[in-house]
């Protein structure tokens, strides 16, 4: 029987993808070429104009007035399985932990600037240009699981999530999906849960369509997008949404340590890690897999459904994450 394929979409651009970069620069196009492959299609970005020092409206909306966790508050670690990370960055020196490589014979850049805009959006210290991160205490993990091209397939999303695991990381973000189920992948998410680590990941870019594995597990937080109005993105996914965040036109870095402006599902996502890490730290949780349910039932607790009545839940899930006053 001829071998199932799976074909695994890095989300950063346009349909069945899990971001959208607003640029000047060159399109840059990379294809698949095998099967079970994550890839990073036409991706495009803009420097961004807005207020040097001034955070972006994703932090202002989420954290409404509240501050991050303090440095002598519980750590928290959390692992992004994505690009790899430009960890020379002022806004990231110092707050990689440890790296992990499941491309062989490559290093931990950032080729495909995409993870190093996730981690800063996460854990950013605003010391230049307003990259405010919601956590900026985290430790992070920096796990590749993508090549220079953008390839990867559905065992380095298995291997790097493995090595996370292993490492006993509190959140795994992740910016991949896949369409249909895999045991493999299903197998490592079961077994993150059982041991208390959060999961959060990227519904997708589906334009309406049905979001993505591993967003769609039970025991996987499964993020959308949201634009300034506060209507869902036109890229988002439906169904298994659990909550959405904002992801469009969110300022960060790129991997040359540029600040740019950046949408998609693999933004809102980083903002949710970082909420979810605030709340670890402040709370006791068990070691376990009641974590989840507990962790899953205090974001529902802080999440404003959209005053839209059409589809609700099946865009928004349970609403837009933010702190309340």
């Amino acid at each position: 029987m001829a071998k199932k394929k799976c074909f695994l979409i890095f989300l950063l651009a346009f349909l069945l993808t899990g971001c959208v970069l607003n640029s000047n620069s060159s399109k840059e196009e990379v294809h698949n070429n095998s099967t079970e492959v994550l890839s990073l299609p036409n991706s495009t970005g803009n420097p961004s104009q807005h207020n040097e020092k001034s955070c972006n409206w994703g932090y202002e909306l989420i954290m409404n007035g509240h501050s991050p966790a303090e440095k002598d508050q519980k750590k928290v670690s959390i692992a992004i399985l994505d690009s790899g990370i430009n960890q020379t960055h002022i806004e990231l020196q110092g707050k990689i932990i440890d790296s992990f490589n499941t491309v062989e014979s490559e290093n931990h850049e950032d080729f495909l600037n995409h993870g190093t805009a996730v981690a800063a959006i996460i854990a950013g210290e605003n010391k230049e240009k307003g990259i405010c991160g919601i956590f900026p205490t985290a430790l992070i993990y920096d796990v590749r699981i993508l090549d220079k091209n953008g390839n990867g397939n559905v065992d380095n999303l298995v291997e790097g999530l493995e090595w996370a695991i292993e490492q006993d990381v509190d959140i795994i973000n992740i910016s991949v999906g896949t369409s249909e189920s895999n045991p493999k992948l299903e197998k490592a998410v079961n077994e993150a849960n059982k041991k208390g680590i959060i999961i959060i990941a990227s519904s997708g870019n589906k334009y309406g369509l049905s979001a993505d594995y591993p967003a769609k597990y039970d025991s996987v937080i499964s993020v959308g997008s949201i634009g300034e109005d506060l209507k869902k993105s036109v890229f988002g996914a439906s169904g298994k949404v659990d909550f959405v965040a904002p992801g469009e036109d969110i300022k960060s870095i790129d991997n040359n340590g540029e600040y740019v402006l950046y949408s998609g599902t693999s933004f809102s996502t980083a903002f949710v890690t970082g909420v979810v890490a605030n709340l670890l730290s402040q709370n006791s949780y068990p070691d376990n897999k009641t974590k989840f349910t507990q962790v899953y039932s205090d974001l529902k607790s802080m999440s404003v459904l959209p005053s839209q009545t059409e589809n609700v839940s099946k865009f928004y899930g349970n609403g837009i994450v933010k702190f309340k006053k």
